[in-house]
């Protein structure tokens, strides 16, 4: 009995119904229906009046119950005349429908629309979309007037676009970011806007492309009601994002209580874990979040997984320091023995941060609790990490004293070692914590050394840690211990330039002129380093000054000199140093200041008288070593202190001939003022001149032509200066000139 046809109207095919009986009615009856006929006559549909109030609610039941274009494109006319959808319908009345194609708009009245969205003029919106304007033409930016009216909370914008017949799941912006109308106002919290979007039918599953749902953001984000309507509409409660994260996970890690407790009661799942293993109870617990902890705890949630590097909620909320949580999961029965990928226990997180409170509260709740490992002492204060180390000396490293004296109290080991046999006494030197070693020491701590050899003495004079040090001697520590390479604590503060740890240590008696493995003394090691003040300390204690290391034979005077330190030169040879001394190689101090061109050190060793002319090994003297260097203000100083300048080394070359071959114009010129004899030859029958020549340096050719070298010498070959040059590849023109 129900009025069915299908009308065509331009390209569209819409099935007509309507609920009101085809029969005949009384007069008047029909003096009350609305008839609705298309242009040619055609009838669409007939409505009684007492179901419509106007223009605009007859075009929306045209629209809702018979399948016609949104109101928009629909035009009613009375008698040919338009009416505005405003115009009351009260009457017995016969109408005629039109139905518009969208109008063709331009980018610009597109920008129009997305404009007055945005500033919430609903009027406006509704005067363009009764163009009519397509709802889903994209703006200039790419964004859509949905999505804008979404995101501000323009409840009754986004009512209208709905009803323009907008695209309630487009994805936001061209290109795709992600993110359609409803993802946006459930992460705004727009309640309302949010109501329309799900009685319009958008899809609350889509996800963008970091894979959150309209649930999670409204979660993630702590709104509530959002949370609510978006259940109540059937919301799947487990769906997780591109990082497995579900929606209870999100509000858990944000301390959402309200929103944990409507997901758990909607029946979310608990124990689900996320790309990295952690859990909604891990999240929470990490946070310190105990509203929602506590909701997860009643819920059942299993208080022992472990993130996927082991990591559980009660070694997080240890870690962190939050007190409140980790009562609340003990109190759940939360396994303390439990140790992450590394070895660590909660107790262990917490003494390394030094949260006492909480220490306390793990050791309470774990007193005499034991495990068969590490020698049946207490799991909770010796189950050992990755390398060794318990929360004892995890404490003590860290300089966590009033965790230390719980842990002492509660029975820990004082002088247990890690895998490196380092005890608790040797982090804490090393980290300067004095009030820990004090405590320490007091407890009866020894200072044993490591696997290398080093102890916590070594390991404060290294730092530098002055008290740290007087204490440990106070205590009776070896002074003159050595590590596997030889270095006494003495050694280490010397050549680290600790200054008051040296007087300390040669104070308390250490012995000063032991080597090392590579024969360097404390004394050697400062010079190198130039700590003036030490070396000044360590000569003033009776240093052996002369003492030479069993490599390089270096003394400490040789090892300065080398070095260019002046101020220490001049300490050693004040105290008497042996200036003459020579190494392995027959070199002076002399000699390695010279070759290093250090200027001051060669004037303070020849002041001292030292010998100029001594040969090392291959039969250099001073003065060619610098003259081979180009060190002329030192070959000055030699010259000047009367070093013989003839002397050849062991193939007779002479200091003219090695700065002649070497292009050192100035050390030529100064070697020839102070009258070296210029026609010396070596064995092959070379002379300066020839060197010159050969390696084709014109200006020391010429230097020594006006210094009136024999340009007619030939060597053992038979070769002169001139055939040298003109021999060579490349030719100098200038030098065959000189010499022609």
């Amino acid at each position: 009995m129900l009025l069915c046809s299908a009308r065509q109207f331009g390209s569209s095919i819409y099935v007509l119904q309507d609920s009101v009986p085809c029969r005949a009615y009384h007069s008047e009856v029909v003096d009350k229906m609305l008839q609705v006929r298309m242009l040619s006559g055609e009838m669409v549909t007939s409505i009684p009046v007492e179901e419509i109030h106007d223009v605009k609610s007859l075009k929306l039941r045209l629209n809702q119950l018979h399948g016609l274009p949104p109101r928009f494109r629909q035009r009613l006319l009375l008698s040919g005349v338009p009416l505005e959808d405003t115009a009351r319908l009260d009457s017995s009345t016969e109408l005629e429908l039109v139905l518009l194609p969208l109008a063709a708009v331009s980018q610009a009245q597109a920008d129009a629309l997305a404009s007055s969205v945005l500033q919430g003029a609903v009027a406006e919106v509704e005067s363009i979309l009764q163009l009519p304007h397509d709802p889903n033409m994209l703006q200039s930016d790419g964004s859509r007037a949905l999505i804008l009216a979404s995101e501000h909370g323009h409840e009754e914008i986004v009512r209208l676009l709905l009803e323009a017949g907008a695209d309630k799941d487009a994805e936001k912006g061209v290109p795709k970011r992600g993110g359609t109308a409803l993802m946006i106002a459930s992460e705004r919290g727009h309640v309302g806007v949010v109501r329309l979007l799900l009685e319009a039918g958008s899809d609350k599953e889509l996800a963008d492309k970091g894979g959150f749902t309209a649930l999670i953001k409204a979660a993630c984000h702590g709104h509530d009601e959002v949370v609510r309507f978006l259940l109540e509409d059937g919301a799947a409660k487990d769906t997780a994002n591109c990082n497995g994260n579900t929606a209870l996970m999100m509000a858990s890690e944000q301390g959402h209580a309200e929103i944990v407790r409507l997901l758990l009661e909607a029946g979310a799942d608990k124990d689900l874990t996320n790309a990295s293993g952690f859990t909604a109870l891990i999240k929470a617990s990490g946070q310190g979040h105990l509203q929602a902890v506590c909701s997860l705890l009643d819920a059942g949630a299993d208080k022992d997984a472990a993130e996927n590097r082991g990591g559980t909620a009660l070694m997080m909320a240890s870690e962190q320091g939050y007190i409140d949580v980790v009562g609340a999961l003990l109190d759940a029965g939360a396994d303390m023995s439990l140790a992450d990928s590394r070895g660590y226990t909660a107790l262990m997180m917490v003494s390394s941060v030094g949260h006492v409170d909480i220490v306390r509260l793990l050791l309470e709740a774990g007193s005499g609790t034991d495990l068969a490992r590490n020698g049946g002492t207490k799991a909770l204060m010796m189950a050992a990490y990755e390398g060794g180390r318990t929360a004892f000396m995890k404490a003590a490293v860290k300089g966590h004293v009033d965790v230390l004296r719980l842990l002492m109290e509660a029975g820990a080991k004082i002088d247990v070692a890690d895998n490196s046999d380092c005890a608790a006494l040797m982090g804490a030197s090393c980290q300067g914590y004095v009030e820990v070693v004090h405590l320490l020491l007091e407890a009866g701590a020894r200072d044993v050394p490591n696997n290398g050899g080093y102890t916590a003495l070594m390991a404060a004079s290294y730092q530098g840690h002055l008290e740290i040090a007087s204490l440990l001697v106070e205590s009776g520590a070896e002074k003159d211990a050595t590590n596997d390479r030889g270095k006494t604590a003495l050694m280490i503060a010397s050549e680290t330039g600790h200054v008051e740890i040296v007087r300390l240590l040669l104070e308390a008696g250490a012995s000063k002129d032991l080597p090392d493995h590579s024969g360097r003394t404390a004394l050697v090691k400062a010079c190198c380093q130039n700590y003036v003040e030490v070396v000044r300390l360590l000569l003033k204690a009776g240093a052996n000054k002369n003492y030479a290391d069993n490599k390089n034979g270096y003394t400490a005077l040789i090892a300065s000199s080398h070095a260019g330190h002046a101020e220490i030169v001049r300490l050693l040879l004040d105290a008497g140093a042996d200036k003459d001394h020579a190494d392995k190689k027959a070199d002076t101090a002399l000699m390695v200041a010279s070759v290093a061109g250090h200027v001051e050190v060669v004037r303070l060793l020849l002041e001292a008288d030292t010998k100029k002319d001594v040969a090392e090994n291959d039969g250099y003297t001073a003065l060619m070593m610098a003259s081979t260097r180009g060190h002329v203000d030192v070959v000055h100083l030699l010259l000047e202190a009367s070093a013989m300048k003839d002397l050849s080394d062991n193939s007779g070359n002479t200091a003219l001939m090695m700065a002649s071959y070497r292009n050192r114009f100035e050390v030529v010129r100064s070697l020839l003022e102070a009258g070296v004899e210029k026609d010396l030859a070596e064995k092959d029958g070379n002379t300066a001149l020839m060197m010159a020549a050969d390696q084709g340096h014109a200006d020391v050719v010429r230097v020594l032509l006006e210094a009136g070298a024999n340009k007619d010498l030939a060597d053992h070959r038979g070769h002169t200066a001139l055939m040298m040059a003109s021999a060579r590849q490349e030719q100098n023109p200038t030098i065959i000139a000189l010499l022609s």
